[in-house]
């Protein structure tokens, strides 16, 4: 009698199929360690338009906004695409504030009334815990006042969203302020930055003034030589030496010290930068705090 099993299967064959399946949640990635977040942002800022070009190539700066946005419950991604750098300061632009209040427990609503002139837009914010309800209100009136209303770009496309975002912006700061965690608002921030202002240099002493002087170009010699012996001089040197970038008209003492700009100067000369590489000849505030705190760091190291 064979007693041998009729079922063995051949050694070389493999008798497990792997299940295939169909929907489920898929979960974030979250990186566990510093080095796994660093890995990470490096290969997100290397992905090209899949997130937001400020952060295309900075490694640095990807890591920076995952390690933010993951303080108030966003996954890498999320926070790449929810979290912009304006003026210096994290913000979150709109769609993600109601996505974090709704995570956080609790509910804000929206409502404009009144047309033209009379629009009033009124936010209430309904925390979960508490059950307290928050109203904040924006009016074309305070658009007016806070030069917002004839503002070129979304304010005259989409006014009454414009009074939305700014009303829920109020309520949501004022009142569910631990769900951001000290993250600004996008729209706000951005309106606070490009308010129309005057920085057209002024015919007066002070700032403005040696500011323009200091951009006017040194007269080059048609000739360069030694006056004394006569004896031609390299160009070059001349042409280096003559050289005056419009930042040189700027005092050590001139900015506002403790600012975040003040900050990035003195972070750049301790990086070595030459004083000619301030980033913000446009925006003559934004410069005199950064070369304050260029010269100023400079004059507390000699």
């Amino acid at each position: 009698m064979n007693d041998k099993p009729m079922t063995d299967a051949p050694t070389n064959q493999i008798t497990t199929k792997t299940e295939a399946r169909t929907g489920g949640v898929v979960a974030s990635f979250l990186p566990k360690t510093l080095d796994d977040a660093f890995r990470l942002a490096k290969a997100l800022s290397m992905s090209g338009d899949m997130v937001p070009q400020h952060f295309q190539g900075k490694p640095e700066m990807t890591m920076a906004a995952i390690i933010r946005g993951m303080e108030i419950g966003l996954s890498p991604m999320q926070a790449l695409s929810n979290i912009a750098v304006i003026n210096g300061r994290a913000c979150l632009w709109g769609d993600c504030l109601p996505a974090l209040m709704q995570r956080a427990g609790h509910s804000i609503d929206v409502d404009v009334t009144g047309e033209g002139d009379k629009m009033v837009a009124t936010a209430t914010l309904t925390r979960g815990d508490t059950g307290q309800k928050l109203v904040r209100t924006f009016s074309v009136t305070d658009a007016k006042k806070a030069s917002l209303w004839d503002k070129k770009g979304p304010w005259q496309q989409y006014p009454k969203r414009m009074l939305g975002h700014r009303a829920r912006a109020w309520a949501v700061r004022d009142g569910a302020s631990d769900a951001l965690m000290g993250l600004q608002i996008a729209e706000e921030t951005s309106d606070y930055q490009h308010r129309t202002r005057d920085v057209t240099p002024e015919a007066q002493s002070g700032w403005a003034q040696r500011a323009q002087e200091a951009r006017k170009p040194a007269p080059v010699k048609e000739t360069p030589h030694d006056p004394e012996t006569g004896e031609v001089e390299d160009a070059q040197e001349v042409e280096d030496a003559q050289e005056v970038h419009w930042t040189e008209g700027v005092a050590w003492d001139e900015g506002s010290p403790g600012s975040d700009t003040w900050d990035e100067g003195v972070e750049a000369l301790k990086q070595g930068a030459p004083v000619t590489d301030c980033p913000h000849e446009t925006d003559m505030e934004a410069a005199k705090d950064w070369l304050g705190g260029y010269h100023g760091a400079k004059r507390a190291s000699e």
